[in-house]
């Protein structure tokens, strides 16, 4: 089968250099090497290479902020336990505290106590000594009081 273009359909199709011939082809697959391999060296490899440096810095960044969570987590561990010793030392503290206050509050009614003792004891003495001293006198009068009265009966 033999075909033909109809006349007025050659001038459309006729593309001067390109006729299909044994090289052209070769022409176009050598030409597509070329292009795909300047733009596999000076496009794709770049931006490869650019995305596999951003993978790569997304990873260290990653591991970065594992590292930092472990640390966060260990610090946070060591701040609960050093926040419990010192709510422990506190509470010693403070127990302490309410011990020697009432030990010091103790002290403080002991001694009034002797205090008050030593004042009722030397009160008491005072009183037995103004009642003795009372008595004596009170026996003087008297006596003073029985003489008088004997020399007024017999005078």
């Amino acid at each position: 089968m033999n075909y033909k273009a109809s006349e007025h359909l050659i001038p459309i199709f006729d593309f001067d250099i390109l006729h299909l011939q044994v090289n052209t082809p070769l022409f176009i697959l050598a030409l597509v090497l070329i292009v795909m391999f300047l733009m596999n060296r000076w496009l794709f490899q770049p931006v490869l290479a650019t995305l596999d440096r951003r993978e790569e810095s997304l990873a260290a960044m990653a591991r970065g902020a594992e590292a930092q969570r472990a640390e966060m987590a260990r610090l946070t561990g060591t701040y609960e336990a050093d926040l419990a010793k010192a709510r422990a030392e506190v509470a010693a503290v403070r127990e302490r505290a309410h011990q020697e206050a009432r030990q010091a509050t103790e002290a403080v009614i002991a001694k009034a106590k002797e205090e008050t003792a030593e004042a009722l004891r030397r009160a008491l003495e005072q009183l037995a000594q103004d009642a003795s001293r009372a008595r004596t006198e009170l026996m003087q009068s008297a006596r003073q009081l029985a003489a008088a009265a004997a020399n007024r009966v017999l005078n």
